[in-house]
């Protein structure tokens, strides 16, 4: 189930994954300058009651939808991360991991998998690059596999992405160039409305010719097991999963402009694609339907594609009504 926001975006309606519109809903509260809606699981579930971190900062869902993860209040070091079950915060574990990561800049936790103990953690420098990546237990002070990547070479690695059934990783590496001198940029401000009140929205605009990363390769890597390189993927950057981890949602890379593909992790198979630009993407965990939203251009419109195991899609504007199925 995924969550579509109504016309006014005060409010979004459930769907599930075949595009059906069900009784679900949520409420959002009237705001001026953001809203913050519901905690929703990856699955579509809402928990009841409030939003609790259960002492954990920095939190992600974990792959079953019921517990979350993220790392204790308090000491920098040694890294430790924890969990706990939504229905009873107050009863978390935590795994310390004495020794790993002591001269990142940042460590941050993408992946966390309970039931199959496996935590995905990343360390950046302070160039945002990654510099390293990790699996290691959650029960146990025991790290699986542990990466470090050549720091300072203009091809880095610029993200880390899990699977959400947690059996597959990611690692994005992409050619950088040196960043150029940075000029101020005069913000852009248009008036607008948000929940029937008076709200200026404002960008600013990247230096003109500024420099994207350009994608050179996507290594794919078994989370089950001993972890271990089975694949990689020439060229595209990834943005997104199937729930069940065996396709990947990918684009040209960073710079602004369309195709997006679906293609089949084993062979790289694209078995979808569209020339819009990628906005989102939802898949529950374990699922293989995955919903897409893309902006087209040329109609200045948005939709969103529900495309299953074979390719085939249904297509749907922005606010959930069925537009065609795909034949």
């Amino acid at each position: 189930m995924f969550y579509v926001a109504d016309a006014g975006g005060c409010s979004a309606h459930a769907y599930d994954y075949a595009g059906t519109r069900t009784g679900g809903r949520l409420a959002f509260p009237s705001c001026i300058e953001a809203c913050r809606g519901p905690v929703v699981a990856p699955d579509g579930w809402v928990p009841s009651g409030p939003d609790t971190s259960g002492g954990l900062s920095s939190m992600i869902w974990a792959t079953d939808s019921r517990h979350r993860c993220g790392f204790p209040e308090g000491a920098v070091r040694p890294i430790r991360v924890g969990w706990f079950d939504v229905r009873a915060s107050q009863d978390h574990h935590v795994a310390n991991f004495i020794g790993l990561f002591d001269s990142a800049a940042t460590v941050g936790l993408v992946g966390c998998d309970v039931a199959g103990d496996r935590a995905v953690l990343t360390a950046r420098s302070a160039s945002s690059s990654v510099d390293a990546v990790a699996v290691t237990s959650l029960s146990r002070p025991k790290v699986l596999f542990e990466r470090h990547f050549a720091s300072g070479a203009r091809n880095r690695v610029t993200a880390v992405s899990v699977a959400p059934n947690g059996r597959a990783m990611a690692v994005q590496h992409a050619d950088q160039a040196p960043p150029r001198p940075q000029t101020p940029v005069p913000a852009s401000c248009s008036p607008t409305t948000r929940a029937g009140r008076p709200l200026t929205m404002c960008a600013v605009s990247p230096e003109p010719g500024a420099p994207f990363p350009v994608p050179t390769a996507v290594e794919l890597y078994a989370l089950s097991g001993v972890p271990h390189l089975v694949s990689r993927v020439p060229g595209r950057e990834i943005v997104g999963w199937s729930g069940d981890g065996s396709r990947l949602i990918t684009q040209p890379g960073s710079a602004p402009g369309g195709g997006v593909t679906v293609q089949r992790v084993g062979d790289g198979q694209v078995v979808w694609q569209t020339a819009g630009t990628f906005n989102r993407a939802l898949s529950a965990p374990g699922l293989a339907t995955i919903a897409i939203q893309t902006f087209d251009p040329s109609r200045r419109q948005s939709s969103i594609d529900l495309i299953d195991q074979l390719g085939r899609a249904k297509h749907l504007d922005d606010h959930g009504q069925l537009i065609s199925p795909e034949p």
